[in-house]
């Protein structure tokens, strides 16, 4: 079931909501969103660079209906609640326009999704990364083949297999099955490379972590490991 659900992808999956049909909360902010309207209002007044941040924010919240409708289809065939934590959909919204009023900004425009399987192949492999210990094992093993079989995910796929290898395996898998330069997700490789330290392959999980692409995440899990004893 699971074969046929990944490669129907989600066609013809477009947000028909009206407006506030999705109302989620952000550690910084809420989001409120529809079709082809959105609001987003920030929990803290006094944010830095407030109105650039309320319009890149408001500008993501349009795709809140669609990414939901992702999460749902994705939830109800792994029997799980995907939260706001975990979110993809790429595309582009036209016609974008936003009023920026204090600490809310409102927004209006069409959210339209580059590839509705890809999206859905993304999704997965962020659920896998942060959610595995509630999938059960036949499951994994069936999302795992697939996402392998396709180029998008194929080397996330990989290295999410070496995060759960058994010892004797781990460095053959790092070293020689998956290619780092082509990894997408850098929580791939912040996974990894934590299973690596745990390991006491110090050096190899400081090489995982040098093919990061510069992001938030890779920058805090160097500077954790690096004050770790081993360092």
């Amino acid at each position: 079931m699971l074969a046929v659900f990944l490669s129907l992808g989600m066609a013809g999956a477009s947000a028909t909501a009206e407006p506030w049909a999705v109302k989620l909360e952000y550690p910084n902010y809420t989001a409120y969103a529809g079709e082809t309207q959105a609001r987003v209002v920030l929990k803290d007044d006094n944010r830095p660079n407030a109105n650039a941040y309320l319009r890149l924010m408001c500008q993501r919240a349009l795709s809140l209906p669609y990414a939901e409708k992702l999460k749902a289809k994705l939830g109800a065939a792994l029997g799980l609640t995907i939260g706001p934590e975990i979110h993809y959909a790429e595309g582009a919204v036209e016609g974008y326009q936003y009023r920026v009023e204090g600490n809310s900004a409102d927004c209006s425009g069409q959210f339209v999704e580059t590839d509705a399987r890809s999206d859905m192949l993304q999704l997965t492999m962020r659920v896998l990364w942060t959610r595995s210990e509630t999938i059960d094992e036949a499951t994994i093993d069936s999302l795992v083949e697939q996402l392998v079989g396709a180029d998008l995910t194929r080397e996330d796929a990989i290295a999410f297999v070496a995060s759960r290898a058994p010892e004797f395996e781990l460095l053959t898998l790092v070293d020689e099955a998956v290619d780092w330069e082509a990894v997408t997700l850098d929580l791939s490789r912040v996974r990894v490379a934590e299973r690596l330290w745990e390991s006491g392959y110090f050096g190899r999980a400081r090489m995982v972590l040098d093919t990061c692409k510069g992001g938030a995440l890779c920058a805090r899990a160097s500077s954790v490991l690096s004050s770790l004893p081993g360092s």
